[in-house]
Parts: C-alpha cells; structure tokens; sequence
C-alpha cells in the first residue's frame, strides 16, 4: 500500500516554471507529499528514474528536441504511473497506448489534476500499471493524430 508521504515524484519538463507551478499545486491539493525531483531532459529523467525509483511521473510530451515518449521507449520496463501533462491534445491516443494513467492538458485544473493523481494512487495500490511492452520505436506523430481524428470524427458520425 502506497502511503500518500511516501511516494516519489518526478517533474519532467523542460520549462523550469511549469515545474515550479505542477509542485506548487500538487503541493496545495496533497500536502502530505514530501518527495519531489525534477528534470529538463530525458538524460537527467533517466538518471533519477534509476537511481530514486519514482513511483508518479508527470510527463510533458515536448522537451526541446525530443519527446516523453522517447523517454518511456528507452525503459525496458515501466514500474511507474505516468500522469501526461502537456499542451499537445493530440498525443493523448499514444499516451495511453503507454499505459499512462491521464492526460491533462496546460493549464492545468486543480480539479483535473486531484483526479489523476487519485486515479495513479489508486492503480498504485492495485499494481496495474506497469508495462514492459513500450510503443515500437517509430517516432511516428502523424499516425497517432490521424488516428485521432479518426475516432473523433467517427464518434462525431454516432450522434
């Protein structure tokens, strides 16, 4: 069982004050939450993945010239809840294709992101979450937004 002062989380995203401001309103909303690191890149993500164990990952989709999902290819297994923060709608079908437990989008509701972090807790504590199964590595954005557009458009024929 996850207890809500134990849990490690990692900030990834390239622009220092968006991380400044998800710790804050994490912060706000679970003040119990004691263990926060934070990253730029997918290199220092990757060193504090495997040296500090994190259990909840907020994740930007875009980081300069890579990509959060270049991170989460690079692992062989993810043995973290991995919540998307970004202001990208269009990546949200290849987010969860990696398991991720949500997808918010910039700016950020403080009821949306109590939600999410309630959401990757609870899978947390079930243990279902983990992947060893990443996306092929095929850095194809255009297919996933196509997709995309297709699900919406056919939901859209439904009504």
């Amino acid at each position: 069982m996850y207890s809500l002062t134990s849990i490690k989380i990692l900030l990834i995203d390239d622009e220092k004050n968006n991380r400044i401001v998800l710790k804050a309103m994490i912060q706000n909303n679970f003040p119990s939450f004691r263990f926060f690191f934070g990253a730029d890149s997918i290199e220092t993500a990757l060193q504090i993945i495997k040296s500090e164990e994190p259990e909840l990952v907020f994740l930007d989709v875009q980081l300069r010239n890579e990509s959060g999902f270049d991170l989460l290819q690079q692992l062989t297994q993810i043995k973290f809840q991995v919540i998307f923060v970004t202001a990208h709608d269009n990546f949200a079908v290849k987010a969860f294709r990696f398991n991720a437990a949500d997808y918010l989008l910039k700016p950020i509701l403080a009821t949306e992101l109590t939600d999410a972090i309630e959401k990757a807790i609870k899978r947390l504590n079930t243990g279902n979450f983990k992947s060893s199964h990443p996306l092929p590595s095929t850095n194809s954005y255009e297919n996933t937004a196509t997709l995309f557009r297709t699900i919406t458009i056919n939901t859209h024929r439904v009504s």
